[in-house]
């Protein structure tokens, strides 16, 4: 039985042709083939593969998926009426239509020139994979068993990724009435544990001092190099990872993601985040931009320290907060950030057990773990980070000194285990002591200054009293009583010298 054809477009390359005596005829290009002719570009839809060569294989695959994405969402026009029974609606028009209301979010505006780049090759990556195994199926078909042999395909973090997509998909399609409202069963693979590595203070402030201090090499392996220089390599003055000290510093101070930092400008700016410097203010997305809720960025005021260094970095010329090194010429792109970053931490970490998830996402777990050690309240970490609280409580949660604080103060005490009274358990006043009653510490002092007068004690022992914390007194006034009636102060008088020590 012959296999199905294949309907999607295919991405080919014509070869280029020479004559007979090696005279260049024609050159090589990318085209997409689709329904017996060669497409090469399409400007209204964004594509276009003019200009890549036979090595640039895999931007021409991107291409590909801008097509076969325009393609399905224009074929919606002439698609199935709207109200369609979910066992009649496929797949592959519900994740069109999908993609036709979400693609724009990641596209160039007037606000944001540059789009949402990888956003939205990661979108278009997880519909084309949907696509290839949900595409021939009807909404109908979606259950335990279909889910699961999906997920069977992918990690467990990917499934679910790509998963919830297409419940995002059928659930838009059913809000917007393109089909009828319908009990779709979608089975989740569980989400991954919460693990999480952050730095240490010590290893922090030596990976920004070492990228701080880092110095550019050179070797003479060029033909103009004098024949005694060549191989050699010397130091320049060159400082090539500066930028990544300064990527690693803000990120642990701020807990700000990797591409915001990126984009974030001294001066304000369409479609970048950017730093008040006058007011202290960093406002991490723009106007008019639209933000996930799961990953929020409002605006913070940056601690002074940080603020310092940032008006530092903008006094010595730097408009964007991560200013990557050009090359020579300014011919080359700039090596990512990720690529210094890592390539910086092996050489600080060269055993890969020690460095295993000291990630760039590390920098935020950084902030947040370092906030709670400091005590910081929950709800505070939680607004300084655009993050939800009962996730701070969930994964940083145990760093906090008030974490199970009840629990541990009842261990402590002794009183687990043993049943309140009932005045205890209706909330009576608690009784009132030296230690939690002003009252009553004044009292006691009082009445321990004269046993001091009866007893005739010494000149020091009331300098002993007064320097006696209020938790002190009722151990003071036992000693006291003792000392009078022996004559002995030298446990009053030792008592106090300890204390004051």
């Amino acid at each position: 039985m012959p296999r199905p054809k294949n309907p999607d477009p295919k991405l080919k390359f014509r070869k280029a042709r020479y004559d007979k005596n090696g005279k260049l005829e024609s050159r090589g290009y990318w085209f997409v083939y689709d329904d017996g002719r060669q497409v090469t570009h399409d400007l209204a839809w964004g594509f276009d593969l003019r200009g890549l060569g036979e090595g640039d294989r895999e931007a021409a695959e991107g291409a590909r998926r801008v097509y076969i994405a325009k393609k399905y969402a224009e074929d919606l026009t002439s698609g199935p009426p709207k109200h369609t029974p979910a066992w009649q609606m496929p797949i592959a028009d519900v994740l069109a239509y999908y993609s036709v209301e979400t693609e724009p979010r990641y596209l160039p505006t007037n606000e944001n020139p540059r789009g949402k780049r990888k956003q939205h090759r990661d979108f278009l990556n997880r519909i084309e994979a949907l696509l290839e195994f949900w595409g021939a199926k009807m909404v109908s078909e979606i259950n335990k068993k279909s889910c699961k042999a999906y997920a069977a395909r992918h990690t467990p973090s990917t499934a679910l990724r790509h998963l919830q997509d297409l419940s995002a998909a059928v659930h838009l399609a059913m809000d917007d009435e393109e089909m009828e409202q319908a009990v779709v069963s979608f089975w989740y693979p569980p989400a991954p544990k919460s693990r999480f590595r952050f730095f240490t203070r010590s290893q922090l402030a030596e990976f920004v001092w070492t990228a701080y201090r880092k110095r550019g090499t050179y070797t003479h392996s060029g033909k103009r190099s004098r024949p005694e220089n060549r191989g050699k390599t010397v130091v320049t003055n060159a400082r090539p990872r500066r930028h990544v000290a300064r990527f690693a510093l803000f990120g642990a101070a701020t807990g700000t993601r990797k591409d915001r930092m990126e984009q974030t400008t001294f001066v304000k700016m369409e479609g970048h985040p950017w730093i008040d410097l006058e007011n202290g203010i960093y406002y991490r997305s723009w106007d008019k931009e639209m933000v996930p809720d799961n990953k929020r960025a409002n605006p913070l005021r940056l601690p002074d320290r940080i603020l310092a260094h940032c008006r530092r970095w903008h006094r010595m010329g730097a408009i964007y907060l991560i200013e990557r090194p050009t090359t020579k010429g300014g011919n080359k792109e700039p090596e990512p950030i990720e690529n210094s970053y890592f390539r910086h931490l092996k050489e600080m970490i060269p055993d890969d057990a020690e460095r295993k998830g000291l990630n760039i996402h590390a920098l935020k777990h950084t902030c947040a773990t370092w906030l709670c050690v400091a005590g910081v309240p929950m709800h505070e970490i939680a607004d300084y980070l655009s993050t939800d609280e009962r996730t701070i409580r969930r994964v940083y949660g145990q760093n906090h000194p008030d974490h199970h604080g009840g629990v541990g103060e009842a261990m402590t005490r002794g009183t687990a285990g043993r049943p309140r009274s009932r005045r205890q358990k209706e909330g009576s006043p608690q009784r009132q002591t030296t230690s939690n009653s002003p009252a009553v510490a004044a009292e006691a002092r009082q009445g321990i200054r004269d046993l001091l007068d009866v007893a005739d004690a010494p000149s020091m022992a009331f300098t002993v009293l007064d320097g006696t914390p209020d938790a002190g007194l009722v151990v003071l006034r036992e000693q006291v009583k003792r000392a009078a009636r022996s004559k002995n102060w030298g446990e009053v008088l030792g008592v106090g010298e300890a204390a004051e020590a």
